[in-house]
């Protein structure tokens, strides 16, 4: 393991030993986040002990440079990234920081460290990987580091010795996370992480809780957190909620970026009152189950609405029921017309968000998916399509079904930069049983329902474009809804004519608004 060579050499801040919190670029600038997990560790880093510098990929012009002149000087580094285009990312920042400080350790957190443990620690810019939940545990491992000492012993926490010898750590159990210390979110501006998304132009962001307690057999989340879940007070959440959104007073909507919000029926009935009486409440969105969901009493659905809520992001993930019994999904379709029926009651919309294409019978598993996302828009017309294809990842129960099946598989951290693995999870896998012709089916389908319904989701309200070319857009809807009535969902051929034509003419509409037409997440795309 590398040794801090820099210690009691803190120019600015006698005393304190300097650590620096890393999060890559993972969306196109205008669309990245707050980073939450590098703000929840320094939160809880005693401020008496060190001087924490967060440097955020995301904001910066030249990351790389960013975070190499803010190591000058420090005791450690550490990196949190998700799979894809982020680890890719983070790669490179910690091949930089290796150059240019050797001894100094790469402690490495998060998603894609937790799914991927040994791949990630067999790389020579790694010396540590936390596991999970990381407040408590990085702290712990910042104390030993700086200290000269090998991080033994520590639940969660995997490392190199000095020989390279790798040490994989015991399973760590969940923590409350209200004995955590408050993000320094003084440190950043919450302004510049405003996003645009369905609700708002300006929504700020907000994670509330941790973890997963579900078994979803596909899901990353409940594996990487053990089936831990926590989350902060409905006091504490709304607490913070004040306080980001008095710096931001632009700010016209929350996006709850929590897993599951809904976890605790209970806690959501407290957040929302508070929400209301604290004079936070906007309209705000948030994912949920949709067992859960459906079994909410009116009263909850009331209050809810009544606090702000407009949509919820919620994971169907099929409309097979084999498929839902194979992956523990643990919900009926019965459950998802219900939650669709109090949505439409309340003046709440559904994101529904699917992982589509299994290896049982891919086919089935899109036709039967597409036939609900139909019936769910009639009876909730704001409903919005998720289709993503899906993604086997290493730590979960069905990858080695994947891997039988024919799925590649990487063998080091270095295999994420190639091309097929960098954008890993977006769109289409290179799952090999999801052909061509299921793929187009999906895309077909996302192609007409985007014209269909153009106008009710029109979602270029909220940057004031104009558009132009109207009897073209009017023809195309024209034409889709006819065959949207019909039930001819594939190969809208003269559709996808025109609208290339329609946005060939309206160049303003950029990606930001045309990739949600497309029914995609703003702004979560490759690079």
């Amino acid at each position: 393991m590398a040794a801090s060579a820099h210690s009691g050499h803190l120019p600015g801040a006698v005393g304190k030993k300097r650590i620096v919190l890393f999060y890559p670029r993972v969306a196109a600038p205008e669309y990245h986040r707050l980073p939450w997990a590098t703000l929840a560790l320094a939160g809880n880093l005693p401020s008496d002990r060190y001087e924490v510098r967060l440097v955020d990929g995301g904001k910066e012009p030249d990351p790389i440079r960013a975070v190499i002149d803010a190591a000058h000087g420090a005791e450690m580094v550490g990196i949190s990234c998700f799979t894809g285009n982020q680890t890719v990312n983070a790669l490179k920042a910690a091949r930089a920081l290796r150059r240019a400080y050797p001894t100094v350790p790469l402690v490495w957190g998060g998603a894609h460290p937790s799914m991927y443990l040994e791949q990630t620690l067999a790389d020579p810019n790694v010396d540590v990987v936390i596991k999970g939940q990381g407040e408590w545990a990085f702290a712990q491992v910042a104390d030993a580091l700086t200290c000269g000492a090998e991080p033994a012993g520590i639940p969660g926490v995997s490392y190199k010795t000095r020989r390279g010898q790798p040490v994989y750590g015991a399973k760590a159990k969940m923590r409350d996370q209200n004995q955590f210390g408050r993000p320094p979110f003084e440190q950043l501006d919450p302004s510049r992480y405003l996003v645009h998304i369905l609700i708002g132009a300006r929504a700020l962001t907000y994670h509330s809780s941790t973890g997963c307690p579900f078994a979803c057999q596909f899901c990353t989340v409940n594996f990487e957190f053990e089936f831990g879940w926590t989350a902060y007070s409905a006091e504490r959440t709304v607490d913070e909620l004040d306080y980001l959104l008095k710096r931001t007073p632009s700010a016209d909507a929350i996006e709850f970026a929590d897993s599951n919000l809904i976890v605790n029926p209970k806690r959501i009935v407290d957040l929302c009152e508070r929400m209301l009486q604290k004079g936070v409440a906007r309209p705000w969105n948030a994912f949920g189950r949709p067992d859960q969901l459906a079994k909410l009493p009116r009263e909850v659905w009331k209050l809810m609405a009544e606090s702000g809520c407009k949509r919820f992001f919620v994971g169907l993930e099929s409309g097979d029921p084999h498929i839902l019994e194979k992956i523990q999904k643990e919900h009926t379709n019965e459950q998802v017309y219900l939650m669709a029926e109090r949505m439409a009651e309340y003046g709440i919309a559904p994101d529904l968000s699917f992982t589509l294409g299994y290896p049982d019978d891919p086919e089935r598993d899109v036709r039967m998916s597409l036939e609900l996302c139909r019936d769910l828009k009639r009876i909730v017309p704001a409903s919005v399509f998720v289709l993503n294809t899906y993604t086997p990842y290493e730590s979960t129960p069905l990858y080695q079904e994947a891997v039988q099946h024919g799925l590649r598989t990487t063998s080091s951290l270095s295999d994420w930069e190639r091309n097929e693995w960098k954008n890993f999870g977006f769109r289409k896998t290179i799952t090999p049983w999801m052909t061509d012709d299921i793929d187009r089916m999906i895309r077909d389908f996302e192609t007409l329902a985007a014209a269909t319904f153009f106008l009710e989701e029109d979602l270029f309200q909220f940057k004031g474009v104009k558009q132009r070319g109207r009897p073209l857009r009017d023809a195309m809807i024209g034409l889709a809804r006819r065959q949207w009535a019909k039930g001819e969902l594939s190969h809208p051929t003269a559709v996808k004519a025109l609208r290339r034509l329609y946005f060939a003419i309206n160049p303003a509409l950029n990606y930001t608004t045309a990739s949600l037409v497309d029914g995609h997440q703003a702004g979560v795309r490759p690079e």
